[in-house]
């Protein structure tokens, strides 16, 4: 069983908060999925929604992030600043919905 927290779950993926950074989270999905290929099986245990979460989840969403980061995705929508969440853009790639801050891309 491995734990990930707030790391990754279904449904929108908050990465517009103002500590956020998007190269990180890159690269924290990056090694999740590294662990997963080395540990087939492993039961993956989100805090929120879909228990347990679906190892191909993480393979969809590291493709969204690629897809993102090589400008081949177009933002779908904006996200407003609050006092918690930063001004954000709207990304979808079929069920993978990621918001990032303005000052991304």
């Amino acid at each position: 069983m491995l734990f990930l927290g707030d790391l990754i779950y279904s449904g929108t993926l908050f990465l517009h908060f103002r500590d956020s950074n998007f190269h990180d989270y890159c690269d924290s999905i990056s090694s999740l999925k590294a662990f997963i290929e080395k540990n087939p099986g492993v039961t993956l245990l989100p805090s929120h929604n879909q228990i347990p979460l679906e190892t191909n989840f993480i393979d969809r969403v590291s493709k969204t992030l690629e897809l993102m980061n090589h400008r081949q995705l177009s933002q779908s929508g904006t996200w407003p600043k609050d006092d918690i969440f930063e001004k954000g853009k709207i990304f979808e790639n079929d069920d993978i919905k990621i918001v990032v801050k303005n000052d991304t891309f």
